[in-house]
């Protein structure tokens, strides 16, 4: 058996299951939590879909997570219901234009959020391993 678990962290988060390469199950977060476009980590839409296929995450041989690489056409993971300073100071100030216009702009920005995003990827892998995944982990 081939099973690859595919989750959607960020804007309208969600999980989805592939058994052998035909889709067993795929639920969005915003269906269990009530909350419009859910953000952040799929923590129910996870349990759901393996739930539905009847499996354990140690039966999962990928995990592929989308959503967790430096795009500067996107908002790379800012939770806009946070007061989160960064996203105030880049909006306030009008800097978006200004730093996502030419290159030392874009290092800039991937060079602000790189630990954010090292810190996630250390966090997801820790979470897997500790349900039992030992397969490989994509982003």
């Amino acid at each position: 058996m081939r099973a690859i678990l595919g989750l959607n962290v960020g804007r309208e988060s969600g999980a989805c299951l592939i058994v052998d390469d035909k889709i067993i199950a795929a639920v969005n977060e915003e269906r269990l939590s009530r909350k419009k476009m859910a953000y952040g980590f799929p923590f129910r839409s996870v349990d759901e879909v393996l739930s539905i296929a009847s499996i354990t995450f140690s039966h999962i041989n990928i995990i592929a997570i989308e959503g967790l690489r430096f795009n500067p056409t996107i908002d790379n993971g800012f939770n806009p219901n946070d007061s989160d300073f960064k996203k105030k100071l880049v909006g306030n100030l009008s800097l978006g234009r200004i730093l996502l216009a030419n290159r030392f702009g874009l290092t800039f920005c991937y060079l602000i959020l790189l630990p954010n995003l090292i810190w996630k990827k250390y966090f997801y892998s820790k979470f897997f391993r500790s349900k039992g995944f030992n397969g490989k982990i994509f982003y």
